[in-house]
């Protein structure tokens, strides 16, 4: 039994192809000219070409009257000035122009003899509008009437009629044959086309990348071997908008929607999305492509490539949560340090405290190892300052309060301190006047020049040392200069680090700990203060410190007293560290003050409300049991008395956190370990 027929393929036929409108203008019988409104030729028919014996690659590209010009040996020759006024006539009036037959001569080919030959045309110019109205183009169409305007002034015989019947015929078939020349050429122009594409296609098949080619509309024509393989979609499944389907559901919507919009402005694109492997995994993608155009400037749609970037995406995956943890990391030790300072200078604190308390009770012959064992606190004291100042900040939780500075009471201080200390060593102390404004960290700039001068003391061994400032710019420099042993060039970038000391490698603590300077080069970098030296060896050395200059003159207070009477006034002690409280009395009572040591601000409270007494000051430890603080038990007792009592935290911590508790309530502010004469100066501050 006969199989029934399936459907018949649908054969394709010359209506289902479009035509090639530049071949069919090019074989058009007319002798046409297509001109742009500036007059240049883009276009010509092959009729055009055999009627003035020009090539089309001669004359494509070149303005009209380039191509023909008029007869320069004719005087009376009008033609080229008739044509222009034609074509203006169309530009402006938009309309078709009619001319009267027009002699324009013609240049003869050199083979020919060269020169011109006289030619008679009817030429018509028609605009073509563009979708606003506008000349885009127009058409110079002509027809060579020369026979008969010949005819016209002159009888031809009939053998020269048959001879130009002859020529006519003869120009016809060298057309045909130039037309089957034509037809040749582009046989094997389509050719090379086709080998090329086949080129690409093999080239992106076998590329590592995932490639893509669209048509101007944004339909996919082309998905290369790539793809398929790393999707498992076919042609038959990939083609059209089919490649939309691999995509992750929540970034197919946003990812057809850049496509689109770029093809519509027809600009580059590059996005990321998900897509489905073809094994089920989901792999990051960087998509790119950029829009692809002919020689004439027509769209001709996208090439674009599709990467895999997983690994990539992981690592930034990876490398975001090493972030994290370091920030947490961060934290953690942030949280620790702020504990080590409190906790260490817990002892420390009482250790000064009764310290100082012990001396006027100590006999005479008993003061001198007194004086050792405060010479070696003192030492203790700044190892853990130190140590603790150099681990903040590395860890980042020093935050500097920058404002204007005076500099004048910086050094007035850097001189009263140093001063005593450079003449038990015989050595000349010179700071200077300076009257310049900075833009910096008060305590912290203190703390740099203070750490330089130190260094200074401690290398030189006689001679001199000096404070100047200079300005350059912008900036201050302030320089602290000696006449010590100088640093050997190979040492210059070591003296930076931590515990490296020249010339001292039985690491003797009568010449300083070796952190100095690392604490100055980290104040450095946090506060934007450049520090440079310069030193010869047995000469000297040069610090200096590049500081920018302020606005206004701040006024500088006066010189603190460390001299303290208490005159029986009424101090208010809170701290929880029963050792640190005891040594804080013994300290307030040898000044001649009545004292409260209370080891919670409820029990401070309980008292003054019983007592009904008021205190003249409050010095309360910053961190307390139970999660309080000294602000907090401050804050409650001003409260009570109904006045704001002058107070002062004492405090091991120095990061932000105190700093602004400690100016949003005017409360004073000492980090332990206090020695009795900073806690002295501390209260003459307030009081």
């Amino acid at each position: 039994m006969p199989q029934p027929e399936g459907p018949r393929p649908v054969r394709q036929t010359s209506a289902n192809v479009e035509p090639d409108f530049r071949m069919l203008f090019g074989a058009a019988p007319g002798n046409c000219l297509v001109l742009t409104p500036d007059l240049t030729i883009v276009a010509v028919t092959d009729a055009y070409l055999r009627a003035t014996r020009t090539q089309r690659e001669d004359i494509l590209g070149r303005p009209l009257f380039e191509v023909f010009p008029d007869n320069p040996a004719d005087p009376d020759a009008t033609g080229a000035r008739n044509l222009r006024a034609s074509l203006e006539r169309v530009r402006r009036n938009r309309c078709p122009d009619a001319m009267p037959v027009q002699r324009y001569d013609l240049p003869r080919p050199a083979a020919e003899g060269g020169g011109y030959e006289d030619r008679y045309w009817s030429p018509v110019n028609t605009p073509v509008p563009d979708a606003s109205g506008e000349v885009a183009w127009v058409i110079h169409q002509v027809t060579d009437v020369t026979d008969v305007v010949r005819h016209r002034t002159a009888e031809i015989s009939p053998d020269q009629f048959a001879t130009k019947q002859q020529q006519i015929i003869d120009g016809l078939r060298a057309a045909n044959a130039a037309l089957a020349q034509e037809t040749d050429e582009r046989r094997r122009v389509e050719e090379a086309l086709r080998a090329s594409e086949k080129r690409f296609r093999h080239m992106a098949d076998h590329a590592p990348v995932m490639v893509w080619v669209t048509d101007p509309d944004g339909t996919c024509i082309y998905l290369s071997q790539a793809w398929y393989a790393f999707t498992g979609q076919t042609p038959e499944t990939g083609l059209g908008f089919g490649w939309l389907d691999p995509i992750h559901p929540e970034d197919r919507a946003s990812a057809e929607h850049v496509f689109r919009e770029a093809n519509a402005r027809r600009e580059a694109f590059r996005l990321e999305y998900r897509v489905r492997r073809a094994d089920g995994a989901w792999r990051w993608v960087i998509d790119a492509a950029a829009p692809h155009f002919a020689d004439d400037g027509t769209y001709l749609g996208y090439v674009g490539s599709v990467i895999d970037i997983t690994a990539r995406k992981e690592a930034e995956e990876a490398l975001r949560q090493a972030k994290e943890d370091a920030e947490q990391a961060n934290l953690a030790r942030s949280k620790f340090l702020a504990a080590a300072s409190h906790d260490l200078r817990q002892p420390m604190q009482s250790l000064l405290l009764f310290l100082d308390v012990l001396r006027p009770h100590v006999a005479a012959k008993g003061q001198q190892a007194l004086q050792h064992l405060g010479h070696g606190l003192d030492v203790l004291r700044d190892l853990l300052n130190s140590l603790l100042d150099i681990s903040r900040l590395d860890a980042g939780v020093v935050q500097p309060n920058v404002e204007d500075v005076a500099l004048r009471r910086v050094l007035d201080e850097i001189a009263a301190a140093y001063a005593p200390i450079a003449a038990a060593k015989r050595l000349d102390l010179q700071v200077a006047p300076c009257r310049a404004v900075v833009r910096s960290d008060r305590t912290l700039l203190g703390r740099m020049l203070r750490n330089l001068v130190e260094n200074a003391l401690r290398y030189t061994p006689a001679g001199q040392i000096s404070i100047e400032c200079r300005k350059t710019g912008d900036r201050l420099r302030i320089e602290v200069s000696d006449t010590g042993i100088g640093i050997p060039p190979e040492h210059l970038d070591q003296i930076w680090e931590e515990f490296h000391q020249v010339g001292n490698p039985e690491r003797d603590r009568n010449q300083g700990l070796g952190l100095g300077l690392a604490i100055v080069q980290r104040l450095s970098a946090l506060l934007d203060h450049p520090v440079h030296v310069r030193s010869i060896k047995g000469q000297g050395s040069v610090f200096s410190v590049e500081v920018p200059l302020g606005q206004t003159q701040p006024r500088c207070a006066p010189a603190p007293v460390t001299e303290v009477k208490g005159n029986g006034r009424f101090a208010v002690l809170v701290d929880d560290d029963t050792i640190v409280l005891l040594g804080l009395k013994a300290m307030f009572e040898t000044w001649g003050y009545e004292v409260l040591a209370a080891g919670s601000a409820d029990q401070a409270l309980a008292h003054l409300r019983v007592s009904g007494r008021r205190p003249s000051v409050v010095v309360a430890d910053y961190r307390l049991r139970d999660g309080r603080s000294g602000v907090d038990a401050i804050l409650r007792m001003r409260e009570v008395c109904g006045t704001a009592v002058p107070s002062i935290l004492l405090t091991g911590e120095t990061g932000a956190e105190v700093q602004h508790h400690a100016r949003a309530h005017n409360l004073g502010i000492i980090h332990k370990p206090v020695t009795s004469r900073q806690l002295a100066t501390a209260l003459n501050a307030l009081l």
